[in-house]
């Protein structure tokens, strides 16, 4: 939120956020910003575990967790419960 603040405050004039970043700052600290233009970039997200054989199974569990809560629509949920959107798909540029 430090780079929010920034832009709040006039230090600078723009910063690069997620979307629901700005809109939480926006909420719940009440900092006078607004998103003014389009998706600029889309990142994937990666869980990243150490490469260990005893790590094997737990990834192997995390991606079949996932997979099946993509699949139920839970992902979906949780995304706009908790984040405000759906951001389990990638935007439309």
């Amino acid at each position: 939120a430090e780079s929010l603040n920034m832009v709040a405050t006039g230090r600078v004039d723009a910063s690069g956020e997620y979307v629901y970043v700005t809109e939480a700052a926006e909420k719940t600290l009440g900092l006078p910003i607004q998103i003014t233009g389009p998706v600029l970039n889309v990142f994937d997200t990666h869980y990243l575990l150490r490469k260990a054989p005893e790590l094997q199974e737990a990834a192997d569990r995390i991606d079949r967790a996932i997979a099946s809560m993509r699949s139920d629509g839970t992902l979906k949920k949780l995304s706009e419960q908790y984040l405000g959107d759906d951001y389990t798909v990638k935007p439309k540029a």
